[in-house]
């Protein structure tokens, strides 16, 4: 039993969902890059874009760290070659910035300029001395959804934009994951920004009063590790002498430009550097689905920090410079799905992912004595490969305290992990959650897209191990995709089976059933049921109650990937509240006492799935109650014209069609 240490951060998960499989063929998907790529709006940097604040922009100077960054990137980097391994590579560290502490504090800063169709901009700079680079991180306690927050990058002069509606979005759901929490309810991070200073611009419309954005930016996340300078951080602490450049072999560029780094901002404001990879499902639907470790990406909060960094290449095959004409997504992504028992975690991107990017192929073999490629980014330099081979026997790994783990060889079909020892080259800190190439032994079968005619499919990510360069041996080990496909991974990736179905898919989902609305004239509330029996007595017996049709449609029982609607009844107002967090569940039942609880309303879907639709969650401050709806134009018209509805957020996902 060999003692190896976990490549990037603490694991802290819980299994989300389970799906039960006969116990099928394996199944082979091949990769797909599209010649074009589905439109959607995008937190690219656009380069072109101008900020139009005319009046000086005031500047907010921190004091310098007390380390120096010469002293942090050292410490970062020994720390994870020190007896104390499996420490994660921490790019960056909280700082916080007491001048804009408060919502008061950070109004003192913004000087509002009236432009000429009579909408409203300020601006606001932030200068950490040393810093590589910063992400802003804001309390939100009120934000207009059709605000607009720009963030400036003075080094490479760009400019990322995000509507106040994304960024209530994104702050409604990190509160739903953990309602009680003390800390990090309210906050949005925003994207990275290279160098010392980086810039805040907010504009609001004409029809957006200045009173209805009430921020505060308590930290920053300053970043010490540029992304851009880790070859020269390795080059004065670390052997990086086995390590090879990704672009070094022409015929793998295919599964190499499925791969990126990520870069994600934790709870307490550390960030952190893991890799991902895209996947393709069973219809080439273009879903930008990104797989990655447990252990990187455990909550909903990571998750909605992700930028990704895609073709982070070398100029050369033996340069250590990185191309400028790398791409960013910066807008985050949902959590899907993870698994503790493979060190799975599934996300996917809230954007489109760029032009050239390929959706690897995956499968369901068990992929022993297997030849192997992983594409990765050791301490988030560019991206590297390595080669290697499965072992005949699976393992079993056990987190033996902090971050540290140990694995034993397991001839069960149940053990969790794929042992891989290289037959060139390592991994390093930043390379967990790397994708696990296998080849395919007989690729007469496959059509071979990836490697031409050797082609190569996902069959794990990597958890960890004791490769080093200077060790110059060791293994890693990598969560089995076949398990976490039966765990849960199926229900996104599997749209359709191809001839001939070798799997038993899951049975499919019961009929929906339609959710009937009410308008209440007397509270001027809105009530919903999906019972035909309680809607006809409503109609029969209560004439306040104005029926308005089915609102959408929702399932009435459990089901994967589905979650429960929790119903509230609150006997002050009269009215009804319906949530699918647990957590607000259970601090509803905890803190307010006239709430009473009803049971379970029906079943929806806590995040996006094929065919579902949003549905707007508003509250109104004069009537204290909730109001909900599927339809955006609706919410878009709520927003405009009625002040005492403030939008909170996406509730959950249901349906417009039987």
């Amino acid at each position: 039993m060999a003692t190896i240490f976990i490549k990037s951060a603490v694991i802290v998960c819980a299994i989300l969902s389970t799906l039960t499989y006969a116990e099928p063929a394996e199944i082979w998907v091949d990769s797909y890059t599209p010649a074009a790529v589905m439109t959607t709006k995008s937190a690219v940097a656009d380069k072109d874009a101008i900020l139009y604040y005319s009046k000086e922009t005031p500047v907010i100077t921190l004091e310098p760290l007390v380390d120096s960054k010469d002293t942090l990137q050292a410490r970062s980097y020994r720390a994870q070659r020190s007896a104390m391994l499996g420490n994660p590579l921490k790019a960056g560290v909280k700082r916080s910035v007491l001048a804009t502490e408060t919502v008061e504090k950070l109004n003192s800063y913004l000087d509002w300029e009236t432009l000429k169709d009579g909408s409203h901009i300020a601006a606001l700079s932030i200068l950490s001395p040393r810093a590589a680079g910063s992400r802003f991180i804001f309390n939100v306690e009120t934000l207009h959804p059709r605000a607009e927050l720009r963030f400036h990058d003075h080094v490479n002069d760009e400019i990322f934009t995000v509507s106040g509606e994304e960024i209530i979005n994104i702050v409604f759901t990190n509160r739903q994951e953990d309602f009680d929490a003390d800390i990090g309810n309210d906050f949005y991070v925003g994207p990275y920004l290279n160098g010392e200073q980086a810039t805040l611009e907010i504009f609001l419309p004409k029809e957006v009063a200045v009173s209805e954005v009430q921020l505060s930016l308590p930290y920053l996340s300053h970043i010490f590790i540029a992304p851009n300078q880790l070859e020269q951080l390795n080059k004065r602490y670390g052997d990086q002498s086995c390590m090879k450049n990704a672009i070094c072999d022409a015929s793998m560029t295919a599964i190499s430009d499925s791969v990126a780094k990520i870069l994600f901002t934790d709870i307490n404001g550390d960030s952190h550097i893991c890799t991902g990879t895209l996947l393709n499902d069973t219809q080439n639907s273009q879903i930008p689905y990104l797989l990655t470790a447990n252990h990187c990406i455990n909550t909903k909060q990571k998750a909605s920090t992700l930028q990704t960094f895609w073709f982070y290449n070398a100029e050369s095959c033996v340069s250590s410079t990185v191309v400028s004409d790398y791409k960013q997504l910066a807008k985050g992504a949902d959590l899907l799905f993870n698994h503790v028992s493979t060190d799975t975690a599934l996300l996917r991107l809230s954007e489109a992912a760029p032009i050239g990017t390929t959706y690897a192929g995956w499968t369901t073999d068990q992929a022993r004595t297997s030849e192997v490629y992983v594409f990765h980014h050791p301490d988030g330099r560019s991206k590297k490969m390595v080669m290697g081979q499965t072992d005949s026997s699976y393992a079993n790994c056990q987190a033996t305290g902090g971050t540290s783990f140990s694995c034993n060889k397991l001839d069960s079909d149940d053990a969790g992990y794929l042992t891989v020892k290289y037959s060139s080259s390592a991994t390093a800190d930043g390379s967990s959650g790397a994708g696990l190439f296998v080849l395919r032994n007989s690729p007469s079968q496959s059509s071979g897209l990836l490697g031409a005619s050797r082609p190569y499919y996902i069959a794990g990510q990597l958890y960890g191990g004791n490769t080093s360069c200077d060790a110059g041996s060791g293994n890693d080990f990598y969560g089995r995709f076949d398990l976490a496909f039966k765990a849960g991974l199926a229900t996104w990736l599997v749209k359709d089976i191809p001839a001939p179905p070798t799997v038993v898919k899951p049975p499919p989902l019961m009929s929906k059933n339609g959710i009937f609305r009410f308008y209440n004239t007397n509270l001027n509330t809105h009530f919903f049921t999906s019972s035909e029996a309680e809607r006809d007595n409503v109609i029969n017996k209560y004439a306040s109650f104005i029926y308005e049709g089915e609102a959408f449609y929702a399932y009435p029982a459990a089901g994967v990937p589905l979650s429960p609607v929790y119903r509230f009844y609150h006997k002050v107002l009269g009215s009804h509240f319906y949530t699918i967090s647990k957590g607000e569940k259970e601090h509803v039942e905890k803190a307010y006492p006239d709430y009473i609880y009803e049971g379970i309303g029906w079943y929806a879907a806590p995040v996006a799935v094929s065919g579902s639709t949003p549905l707007y969650r508003f509250y109104n401050n004069k009537t204290g109650t909730h109001f909900y709806t599927v339809t955006a134009e609706e919410k878009d018209n709520i927003i405009m014209k009625y002040p005492s509805y403030i939008y909170e957020g996406i509730a959950y996902y249901v349906w417009k069609e039987k």
